[in-house]
């Protein structure tokens, strides 16, 4: 059989799948609900997590979706509570939800480390000896502020 009748053939007959299979939409629903299910989790999982403070003996972790980040107390240089951050742009990392994670740069700064929600107006701002700043805040600015003297504390 020729090349030209078996492309005839097919336009004619189709190319064997039936436009009625049961079966081929069943997986398309099921592939498409799934893939629907990882972008809501994806687009959720910053404003489920948030950022979460633990405040250690030796250190604290500010923990946000992506990653962890751990101070020890005696590397703290400098430590202040800011009112504005200067503007910025992101290099690496997430903005979702209001939530604002990963490597930033600025021109006050340079390159500086930040988990903060977008909604607040208080951040605490961490200086470390050869290391990038690190600028964090919690959930509302009273929280904020409580750990920004709890880190006091520690620090005295």
């Amino acid at each position: 059989m020729s090349l030209f009748t078996t492309i005839k053939n097919r336009k004619r007959y189709g190319s064997g799948v039936s436009e009625n299979d049961e079966q081929g939409r069943r997986i398309t629903k099921i592939i498409v609900g799934l893939i629907l299910v990882v972008i809501i989790v994806v687009m959720l999982s910053p404003y489920l997590i948030g950022i979460k403070v633990t405040l250690n003996i030796d250190n604290f972790e500010v923990k946000t979706t992506l990653k962890t980040y751990s101070i020890n107390y005696v590397d703290i240089d400098e430590i202040k509570l800011i009112d504005e951050l200067p503007k910025s742009r992101k290099v690496t990392g997430v903005n979702s939800l209001g939530l604002d994670s990963g490597k930033y740069k600025c021109d006050e700064y340079g390159e500086y480390l930040r988990a903060t929600y977008s909604n607040n107006h208080k951040f605490i701002l961490i200086e470390r000896e050869n290391e990038l700043l690190f600028v964090f805040n919690c959930k509302d600015d009273e929280q904020t502020i409580a750990t920004y003297n709890e880190i006091l504390n520690y620090l005295s």
